[in-house]
């Protein structure tokens, strides 16, 4: 066989290879976000009291049809008051993103980054409006992946995850503000390492999906 049919023949075959695997990716069940009890999180979290109940607004709510959103003021006598918001949501395009939010709201973000709490991954910003300034941290969980019964499948399926990412399929969004100082920062760091054993386990309790209909990688 001449070298340029030979050419010819593995291009072919890695068309071919490319469109079956494409067909396959397309036909997967795609993660998708799933609705949280977040309305279960405690109002006592370790030496955090609620304080006060922040109703969701008739805008907000209309533009994020499918979202549940927790929103308090939880105060300790040692460190103050932080505000704290959960949102889940069944639809991907419902799951908040504060990099879009605060800014629309007259905020402006600096300082990005991440730190480390208990183990939790957690993205830190300073947001500023006028004369106020605010420590803003949030993190996303729960992540829920289709079972996919195909070994080849569930391989394409990780391979697709691992290139696109997850963050937009997760279930639960937790941001939480408090005063740019360092009671403030504090203050957070507390909260968070409190919280945990909770937020984990609303993670694990999804309203609408049996434990047959998908796993936590």
């Amino acid at each position: 066989m001449s070298k340029p049919a030979f050419s010819i023949i593995i291009a072919a075959a890695i068309v071919l290879a490319a469109a079956a695997f494409e067909n396959a990716a397309g036909s997967l069940p795609i993660a998708s976000p799933v609705l949280l009890p977040v309305e279960e999180l405690p109002s006592t979290v370790g030496k955090w009291k609620v304080t006060r109940e922040i109703p969701t607004g008739f805008d907000l709510q209309d533009r994020l049809r499918t979202a549940h959103i927790v929103e308090r003021t939880y105060t300790s006598d040692q460190f103050g008051s932080i505000d704290v918001l959960l949102l889940t949501a069944s639809n991907r395009d419902d799951i908040h993103d504060p990099n879009s939010c605060f800014p629309s709201q007259g905020w402006a973000l600096s300082g990005k980054g991440t730190v480390d709490v208990q183990g939790q991954s957690v993205k830190t910003m300073l947001a500023a409006h006028d004369q106020q300034k605010a420590l803003v941290w949030y993190w996303y969980d729960g992540f829920y992946q289709p079972v996919i019964k195909s070994p080849v499948l569930a391989r394409i399926s990780d391979a697709r995850i691992r290139a696109m990412g997850s963050e937009d399929a997760k279930s639960l969004f937790v941001r939480l503000m408090a005063p740019d100082t360092d009671f403030g920062r504090k203050g957070l760091q507390d909260f968070v390492t409190a919280a945990r054993p909770q937020l984990k386990s609303i993670v694990n309790r999804p309203y609408d999906k049996s434990p047959s209909a998908y796993v936590r990688p």
